[in-house]
């Protein structure tokens, strides 16, 4: 089979892509592909798809003009955008019952809030004061060891005058003596 001669009417069913051979194009060495867009809708990637668009399909007077995409015509976005639609019409008695609504609603949430400040102020309160406790504690522990090591050094120089009528004590009850060297 020779492969030159059916080479130029060769359409792919997939992509139906005409191939031009170099020798048919003077201007440029490159080989040339024009491609028809699929029957499937493809995906949308804009960061893909429009450059290369530009730069395989070539001057911009052999393509019809194409339609604006919706993804073009809205190019920024304001969170206004998202009410668009129009204003439910409501009675009078309903519009009063949703604006009582809103305003219990309102008082309801700036109350939570109030409370949950006293809470707040509350919890700080006490934490100073559990921290003031706890201050006084160490202090009055602190003195008195202070109190119990000036005790002490007191009180050795008059017990070293009993230690010499412990053993004494200790032939006449021995018991006793054993209970003090404990």
């Amino acid at each position: 089979m020779d492969s030159s001669a059916t080479a130029p009417n060769y359409a792919h069913k997939k992509f139906s892509a005409l191939k031009r051979k170099r020798s048919q194009d003077e201007e440029t060495d490159d080989v040339i592909f024009i491609m028809e867009q699929p029957a499937k809708r493809p995906f949308f990637r804009p960061w893909l798809d429009e450059p290369r668009a530009a730069i395989t399909t070539g001057p911009e007077e052999s393509r019809p003009p194409r339609r604006p995409t919706p993804t073009t015509v809205t190019t920024t976005y304001h969170a206004n955008m998202v009410r668009s639609h129009a204003p439910r019409l409501r009675s009078p008695k309903a519009q009063q019952r949703r604006d009582r609504n809103t305003l219990a609603c309102l008082l309801s949430r700036r109350a939570r809030q109030a409370n949950q400040v006293a809470m707040e102020q509350q919890y700080e309160h006490y934490r100073v004061q559990h921290e003031a406790n706890l201050e006084q504690q160490i202090r009055l522990s602190l003195y008195y060891v202070r109190f119990l090591q000036q005790a002490m050094a007191t009180t050795r120089a008059p017990l070293s005058d009993t230690q010499h009528k412990l053993p004494q004590t200790a032939q006449c009850w021995p018991q006793q003596a054993t209970a003090t060297k404990r």
